[in-house]
């Protein structure tokens, strides 16, 4: 279970919880547990849970900034090329010696590479919508140009919407 992590009322940074003062701007941050603590408890501070590998990729739940969904994407871009790239070396390198049952493992799994790598991007995608507070569904109107401009490069919608918090609440 990832640990839990708050965000600092005064500038936004994540902070363990316990911390008495926060380690990025030195804000008194109150009494998190401690009982020897003298300083006022902050009532201000929301919980931040950590998302896993799963949220991060695989999850339709929530929104996405632009930013973490452009990096998220890049990554599974650059992960399917290289995996493929490889795999169709090996493929080839398979068929060059007559051995069509290598090929075909080869070929098997760099579809089901693909596969996954295609889903993680769509569930991305969604939350993206979501956080333009549009539904799922937008994204079929994304094979459209106009749409899929405006899931790239529109700010989210400020504050929460019926998908959930904002992810850069408190930041600039």
């Amino acid at each position: 279970m990832a640990e839990q992590k708050y965000v600092c009322p005064n500038c936004s940074g994540l902070i363990d919880y316990g911390t008495r003062f926060c380690p990025h701007c030195g804000n008194a941050l109150g009494n998190w547990g401690n009982a020897y603590s003298s300083a006022p408890v902050n009532n201000n501070a929301a919980v931040v849970k950590e998302e896993s590998f799963f949220e991060k990729y695989f999850s339709t739940k929530g929104r996405l900034n632009r930013k973490a969904a452009f990096l998220r994407n890049l990554s599974l871009g650059v992960v399917a090329s290289v995996i493929s790239f490889m795999l169709g070396i090996i493929g080839a390198n398979s068929m060059l010696e007559g051995d069509l049952t290598g090929y075909l493992i080869t070929v098997v799994l760099c579809l089901i590479i693909c596969t996954v790598m295609f889903y993680s991007s769509l569930t991305i995608n969604i939350r993206r919508c979501h956080d333009l507070d549009k539904s799922g569904l937008y994204i079929f109107a994304t094979l459209l140009i106009i749409p899929a401009f405006k899931l790239v490069f529109a700010k989210g919608t400020t504050g929460p919407n019926k998908y959930g918090p904002d992810p850069l609440a408190g930041k600039y």
